[in-house]
């Protein structure tokens, strides 16, 4: 009878680790899935989708990941929380990322992102951390790892020969669209450098020769591509492998060191020589912020809040409000950009000094634990003989990351594999970690219980959040092109603040649609309820208004709202003083903002002065005074502000002040003499005063810059 009970239990105790073996493996899978879907996964709606797709998806493979290891802990009833060296680091890391979401410009962007860019959200990185801990603990052996780099290496290969096909103009589009040019420069390096780790682990040799074939084909695509930091990354992380290497360089043959130290110099000699000089062969580029214009940004940010920054996500707010006024009337000034130059400047501007110091922090101890391990391991076998070539390889891929992100900013993918590759090397040193587990059932229970409660929640917010930005992104793509348009742009807009009501950008965005549905019918003269159309702007920009904010982005959105209500005809004074007044609070040393709210005191006097004899003098005075205080602060902030003398020169004309009007616009014109305008106002003042030979020189220097402008030798020929 005793040993009936003792094999009955046994039987059972058996169906419970296979259960634990079933689950652990469909946890794998999904970790498999998301290596391979991910940089491949697009829905073409448009170009924003290029990261909110494969966010998306990678949100709904962690979820289910969390569900699966949940159910195996509720049927196994143990907990192995055993902590690594890196848990507690990235926690607190996440703890930083968490309070500077809660203290940023924009909390709703930094939690959950806006306008489809979620990439670098809290939510984000949340998940990216349940990412780490599931790879960390899933992946344990070199069969798994294999996979994981496999499938990455195949992913590479199919994106990189469509791109080669495109050449030859095979229409692959949907799959180029797939990764942006920035990514697919680094997956070529990660691919090369897989490639390489798997051809010398690996004992087959048809598995060998298909490993060379791949490095080969990733060599020659990344020599015939024209990008500097590419190769500059490839000599790098070559040196980086002999390097490592050396650490037990008697085990290796001379022949390996001689191999890599020629194709160090072959990548150097490229770098020189581009090689896509006699191919032809030249990938696009992206149109990228300069270091120099990131850097001074971040300074200047970094002014308000050094430790926790603006907020993940908020760097559009930094540039609008942060951008040097000295490329006032470049191609740069009228351009709004979501990210920094680079990844490091990226995470400095809105997470703060505390937020580097993390990420430095976490890179020290990951390496201070590789360099241990490569000092004191002793290769005694072929097992541990590729333990350390794999660990040299992810060293390398590590510090191909950190590279990278000096030279370029991070996509959702390239931070997903970082975490990927980090959860894989603190994964291969987890060996001197001891077990501890909690086998406490009712504890262990309620824990499942309530982190199921959890995930529903989320999973039913989350996707209220998540239709709401769809629909956004329907309204964004559409041409509008007919009255049709308009009115189903508008449906999905009501659509989205049923799902997300208390977002006030979504009333902003479809004020801006009805502004230009007015536009849109005013200009091809359709018969349309104006009254009722002009009730429904007002009604979501006073909603929009409402909303307290310190982002200087949002509050310009609305300025644009208004100017455009003015191309209707219709005057939106006191909520435009409130949008100035707004932004002169947010950015007390921006000229521009002084100069705006100087104008529309200005359309305000002249208002006054069309009705003066119902308003009192002493109105108009006050109104005057402001607008040369302002005009005087703009130019006290930039001292060769072409637009501020100009304006102060306007003002003096107005008030019969011709002397101090000539003086201004003299200064103006000596700052920019091809400016149009300025010509024309110097002109007349000049003329006022019998200087005919002075009109005529300005006007005739005027022909210098623009020889064709029929106008300007109209008036010459009359002088």
């Amino acid at each position: 009878m005793r040993y009936l009970l003792i094999g009955v239990k046994d039987f059972f105790m058996g169906i419970k680790d296979s259960k634990e073996i079933f689950f652990e493996k469909l946890i794998r899978i999904t970790i498999y899935g998301g290596v391979f879907l991910i940089p491949l996964f697009f829905i073409p709606l448009s170009d924003r989708f290029l990261e909110f797709s494969k966010v998306i998806l990678f949100y709904l493979l962690i979820i289910l990941g969390v569900i699966l290891w949940l159910i195996k802990i509720y049927l196994t009833k143990k907990i192995n929380w055993r902590i690594r060296f890196l848990d507690i680091l990235l926690l607190l890391f996440l703890l930083v990322y968490l309070f500077s979401s809660i203290f940023s410009v924009d909390k709703y962007n930094s939690f959950f992102g806006g306008d489809l860019s979620i990439s670098n959200s809290f939510l984000t990185v949340f998940f990216l951390v349940l990412f780490y801990f599931l790879v960390s603990r899933f992946i344990n052996n070199l069969k798994q790892l294999k996979l994981i780099f496999y499938s990455l290496i195949f992913v590479v290969f199919i994106i990189s020969l469509i791109k080669v096909l495109v050449i030859w103009d095979l229409n692959f589009q949907f799959l180029i669209s797939a990764v942006s040019i920035n990514v697919f420069y680094f997956l070529l390096i990660l691919a090369f450098i897989l490639s390489g780790l798997l051809y010398l682990i690996s004992e087959k040799k048809i598995v060998k020769i298909s490993n060379l074939v791949l490095i080969v084909f990733f060599l020659i695509i990344i020599f015939l591509i024209d990008n500097q930091y590419l190769l500059l990354l490839l000599a790098i992380s070559i040196f980086l492998f002999i390097f490592l290497l050396s650490f037990k360089s008697n085990y290796f043959s001379n022949k390996l060191v001689v191999a890599l130290t020629l194709l160090l110099f072959l990548s150097v000699l490229v770098l020189i020589l581009p090689v896509s000089n006699f191919t032809g062969l030249i990938s696009p580029q992206q149109f990228d912020l300069p270091i120099s214009f990131g850097w001074q940004i971040t300074k200047s940010s970094l002014s308000g809040d050094l430790l926790l920054g603006v907020g993940p996500q908020n760097f559009s707010y930094s540039f609008y409000k942060y951008k040097p006024v000295d490329l006032n009337f470049t191609s740069y000034w009228q351009l709004g950009f979501e990210k920094n130059s680079n990844f490091v400047l990226e995470n400095l501007n809105n997470l703060g000094v505390l937020g580097l110091l993390f990420g430095v922090i976490i890179v020290f101890v990951l390496y201070k634990r590789l360099f241990v391990y490569f000092r004191q391991i002793k290769i005694l076998d072929d097992f541990k003989y590729k333990e350390f070539l794999i660990l040299v390889g992810l060293c390398v891929i590590i510090a191909s990351f950190i590279i990278w992100a000096f030279l370029n900013n991070f996509d959702f993918i390239i931070i997903y594999l970082f975490v990927l590759f980090l959860a894989l090397t603190v994964a291969f040193l987890k060996k001197s970690v001891p077990a501890n587990l909690l086998v406490n059932k009712n504890i262990i229970n309620l824990f499942v219980y309530i982190c199921l409660i959890i995930v529903l929640i989320f999973v039913y917010s989350g996707t209220r959040i998540l239709a709401a930005e769809v629909y956004m992104e329907k309204v964004l793509v559409k041409n509008y092109s007919n009255l049709q348009d308009f009115e189903q742009a508008e449906d999905y807009l009501q659509r989205v603040l049923k799902y997300n009501p208390d977002y006030y950008d979504y009333n902003l965005k479809l004020a801006n649609l009805l502004i230009n549905k007015n536009i849109f019918l005013a200009e091809n003269e359709q018969e349309y309820d104006e009254i009722s159309l002009r009730e429904k702007i007002f009604e979501n920009l006073s909603l929009a208004i409402q909303k307290e904010t310190k982002r200087i982005d949002y509050y310009i959105e609305l300025k644009q709202s208004i100017d455009l209500l003015s191309d209707l005809g219709i005057k939106a004074l006191e909520t435009e003083e409130a949008i100035n007044k707004n932004l002169i609070k947010l950015d007390p040393n921006n000229p521009e903002l002084y100069i705006d709210r100087a104008l529309l005191n200005f359309n305000k006097y002249l208002l006054i002065k069309a009705n003066a004899q119902d308003l009192e003098t002493e109105q108009i005075q006050r109104l005057l005074k402001k607008v040369q205080t302002d005009l005087e602060k703009s130019i006290e902030l930039k001292n060769d502000y072409v637009l501020a003398y100009y304006n102060m020169g306007l003002y003096w004309q107005e008030l019969g002040e011709e002397e101090k009007a000539l003086s201004y616009i003299e200064k103006a014109y000596q700052l920019d003499p091809s400016q149009k305008l300025i010509i024309l106002s110097l002109k007349k003042l000049y003329l006022n005063q019998d200087k005919v030979e002075q009109a005529k020189a300005i006007l005739n220097r005027y022909l210098e810059f623009k020889p064709n402008d029929e106008e300007i030798r109209s008036m010459l020929e009359e002088l």
